[in-house]
C-alpha cells in the first residue's frame, strides 16, 4: 500500500530537524549503492549480528538500513544477476566499487576536488549504515531521527569528515525530519521516506505534502543542477520575511531535475563542521538562526543526531537496542533474507507519537486510517534472475477473508499485463466504515450529495462497487493494445452475476448519457458476456471472446519468474515488459539506456494472507 506523506506530515509542525553532514558524507559513499551494488560490494543473511540495529534505540519506530555486505548467497546472486546487466557491469569494473560511485559524484562537484578516496574516505567508511526515527523527545514536536554510520577507524573518521566539511559544508540533510513525519504513512518502501534513489537523491518523496497554515517563512525549492548537486533557494512569501538565499548541496545522485520541498515553520539550516567528537557542530540559515548537532561512536558505528536531542537519543540507547525490541526481532526473522537493503515501521505507534505531539493533532479518522497500515518489514534482495521486494505487513485490524485465486491459468496467451484480486467485496466491507468516518469529518454534506449521486445513476455506494469486486476481479491488457496501437482490454468479475449485469448496464447507460449530452457519439458499450458466476467484460466482442475462450498464460516462462507460487497468491500484477517494449523503445536513440531497458523482461507483484499477516513480493526479472 502507498500513501501520500503530505497526511502524515500534517500530523506535526513543518521544523526541519539537523542531522550533521557526516551523514551526508557517507551517504555520498553509499547512498546510492543500493541501486547499483554488486558482488564486490557484498554476510548478513537473517542475522542482525553487527547490523546497524544493535546500536541504534530499542524503541524506535521506524528503521531503514543499507548493507553492503550481506550474506553470501546475496553476493553470488548479486554477481549473476548484474553480469546480464550491460550498464552495471561497467560500473562494477572497478575493483571497488565504493570508489567508483564517490568518484562519479566527484566529477560533478568542484568543492571535492581536494578530496581523494584513498586517502580520504577509504580509511574511514565502513559498509552499513541505519537511520533510527524515534518520538518526539519530552516536550519536541518533531520526530527524533538518528543515524548509524560504520566506521572502521574514529580518529580516521574524524579527520576524514573534517575534511570534506571544510571542503563541502553546504550538506544539507534536513529533510530528514519532514521525511520522518511522512514515513508514519506507511511501507518503509512506501511513500514517505524512501530508500535511496540513484535518480533522486537520499532523503526524497513521491509527491509533496499538501499545504498547511503556518507562519510567514521562507519557501524552499530546490533544483538539481547534475547527477550529484542541486541548489536549494529560499524565497520570502510575505514582504518583510526574510530575504532569499540559496546553498548548493550535495545528493547521492540523480538526474537534473526539479524537487520542491515543502514548506517549512523554521529558517531551513545547514550544518557546518564539528570541532571534535561528541562537540556539537553549528547550523546557520540565511537568517542567522543557529542550530547544532553531534556525534558519537558506539561498537563500530558513528551515531548521528541534532544536538537538542543528544541527550534523549543516549539515553534511549542505554535503555536498550532494537535487536531486543520483540515485534522488530519477529518481524524480521519472518521477513528472511534481509539483503542489501531492508526498513521496519511499527506504523500505528509512529502515528500517534506524530499526533499526539502536532499542533494541529490528526483527525481520529485520519489516523485510524494510517494505523491499518500496521506494523511493515521490508528487505531489497537478488536473485540471478530478478531483483526483489519482499515486505510483511501485520496487525492491520482487518480481518478479510481472501477465496484461492481462480482459472488464472486461462488468462489468454497474448496478455501483455494483467491484474487480479480477490477478497475485493470483503475489502470494501472493512475500509468503508474508515471512509465514511473521514468524510463525515472533513465533508458534513457528503451523505447527501451520495445520495443524489445514487438518484441520477442508479449506482449504489458501496454496493455495487462490493458487487464487482466480488470474490474476484482480473483486469487484463493485449499485447494487441501495442500492435494495434488501440487498447484492446478486458475483465472477468467471479461475483453475483446478475447484480453485476446491473450495475454494468446502468454503467453503460450512465456512459452513453454523459457522451451525448457532450454531443460526442454514442458508440461506447460494454461487450459483456455472462458464464455461471463470471462476467466477461471486453472493449471488443472478439476480445470479450478470447477472454471466455480462454488460454495458457502460466506456461508462460517470464510470468513463472515474475510471479512465483501465482496460485497462493491473493493479489497480483504483472506486465511482460518484453511485449510491450516497443511502446517505450521506439524512438530511443541507441545507447546505454536503451541496453539496459532491453534487458529488463518483466515486473511482478504478489500478495497473500499468511496467518496474521500479509506476504508481498515485488521482481523486476532480466533477460
Amino acid at each position: 500500500m502507498s500513501h501520500e506523506p503530505g497526511a502524515a506530515a500534517a500530523a506535526g509542525g513543518r521544523k526541519r530537524g539537523i542531522v550533521i553532514g557526516a551523514v551526508g558524507v557517507s551517504l555520498l559513499a553509499v547512498g546510492g549503492v543500493a541501486a547499483i551494488a554488486g558482488p564486490k560490494l557484498f554476510s548478513s543473511g537473517t542475522s542482525q549480528d553487527g547490523q546497524p540495529a544493535t546500536v541504534l534505540p530499542i524503541d524506535s519506530l521506524a528503521y531503514y538500513r543499507l548493507d553492503m555486505d550481506p550474506s553470501t548467497a546475496q553476493k553470488v546472486a548479486a554477481f549473476r544477476l548484474f553480469d546480464k546487466l550491460p550498464d552495471a557491469k561497467k560500473v562494477l569494473g572497478d575493483s571497488n566499487p565504493k570508489k567508483a560511485l564517490f568518484e562519479l559524484i566527484k566529477k560533478d562537484d568542484p568543492k571535492l576536488k581536494d578530496i581523494d578516496y584513498t586517502n580520504d574516505i577509504d580509511p574511514w567508511l565502513g559498509d552499513r549504515l541505519g537511520l533510527a526515527i524515534l518520538a518526539p523527545a519530552a516536550g519536541g514536536k518533531d520526530p527524533m531521527v538518528v543515524a548509524a554510520v560504520q566506521v572502521k577507524d574514529e580518529a580516521k573518521a574524524n579527520a576524514g569528515i573534517a575534511k570534506l566539511k571544510e571542503k563541502t559544508g553546504d550538506v544539507d540533510l534536513s529533510l530528514l525530519t519532514d521525511a520522518a513525519k511522512a514515513s508514519a504513512g506507511g511501507n518503509p518502501f512506501g511513500r514517505g521516506l524512501l530508500p535511496p534513489d540513484p535518480d533522486r537523491g537520499f532523503a526524497t518523496y513521491e509527491s509533496d505534502p499538501p499545504p498547511v497554515s503556518v507562519e510567514p517563512v521562507p519557501r524552499p525549492s530546490m533544483t538539481f543542477e547534475s547527477p550529484s548537486t542541486a541548489t536549494i533557494t529560499w524565497e520570502p512569501t510575505t514582504p518583510g520575511a526574510p530575504g532569499s538565499a540559496s546553498v548548493r548541496t550535495v545528493s547521492a545522485g540523480g538526474a537534473a531535475r526539479g524537487v520542491p520541498v515543502p514548506a517549512d515553520t523554521a529558517t531551513p539550516t545547514w550544518p557546518s563542521a564539528p570541532s571534535s567528537p561528541g562537540t556539537p557542530g553549528t547550523s546557520e540559515g540565511p537568517s542567522g538562526t543557529r542550530q547544532e548537532s553531534v556525534h558519537w561512536y558506539r561498537n563500530g558505528y558513528m551515531l548521528v543526531t541534532a544536538k537538542k536531542d543528544e541527550q534523549a537519543v543516549r539515553a534511549a540507547i542505554d535503555k536498550g537496542q532494537l535487536v531486543g525490541n520483540q515485534d522488530f526481532a519477529k518481524d524480521m526473522s519472518d521477513l528472511g533474507e534481509q539483503g542489501v537493503m531492508s526498513g521496519w515501521t511499527d506504523t500505528p505507534k509512529l502515528v500517534r507519537a506524530l499526533s499526539s505531539t502536532s499542533d494541529a493533532p490528526m483527525s481520529s479518522a485520519t489516523r485510524e486510517l494510517f494505523e491499518m497500515n500496521g506494523r511493515q518489514a521490508g528487505a531489497v534482495r537478488f536473485d540471478p534472475a530478478f531483483v526483489e521486494i519482499v515486505s510483511l505487513t501485520r496487525d492491520t485490524g482487518l480481518n478479510i477473508s481472501h477465496p484461492p485465486m481462480r482459472d488464472l491459468n486461462k488468462l489468454p496467451t497474448d496478455t501483455a499485463a494483467f491484474m487480479s484480486l480477490t477478497g475485493g467485496a470483503d475489502m470494501m466491507k472493512a475500509w468503508w466504515p474508515k471512509f465514511e468516518k473521514l468524510l463525515s469529518e472533513s465533508s458534513p454534506n457528503w451523505r447527501d450529495q451520495l445520495t443524489d449521486f445514487e438518484k441520477q445513476t442508479g449506482i449504489a455506494i458501496p454496493g455495487d462497487l462490493e458487487t464487482l469486486m466480488g470474490n474476484q476481479i482480473d483486469v487484463v491488457v493485449s499485447e494487441k493494445s501495442v500492435k494495434d496501437k488501440m487498447p484492446v482490454l478486458g475483465a472477468r468479475l467471479f461475483t453475483d452475476s446478475a447484480k453485476a449485469e446491473k450495475v454494468l448496464g446502468n454503467l453503460e447507460r450512465l456512459w452513453k448519457s454523459q457522451s451525448s449530452s457532450n454531443g460526442a457519439p454514442d458508440t461506447f458499450g460494454l461487450n459483456r458476456r455472462t458464464e455461471g458466476d463470471v462476467v466477461y467484460v471486453g472493449s471488443t466482442p472478439s476480445y470479450r471472446d478470447e477472454l471466455v475462450s480462454g488460454g495458457k498464460l502460466t506456461d508462460e516462462a517470464a510470468l513463472k519468474e515474475a510471479l512465483p507460487n501465482l496460485d497462493k497468491q491473493h493479489a497480483a500484477f504483472y506486465v511482460n515488459l518484453d511485449k510491450i517494449e516497443q511502446l517505450y523503445l521506439d524512438g530511443m536513440p541507441s545507447g546505454q539506456q536503451k541496453d539496459l531497458l532491453q534487458s529488463l523482461k518483466a515486473v511482478g507483484m504478489s500478495s497473500v494472507k499468511n496467518g496474521d499477516r500479509y506476504d508481498s513480493v515485488t521482481r523486476l526479472v532480466v533477460n
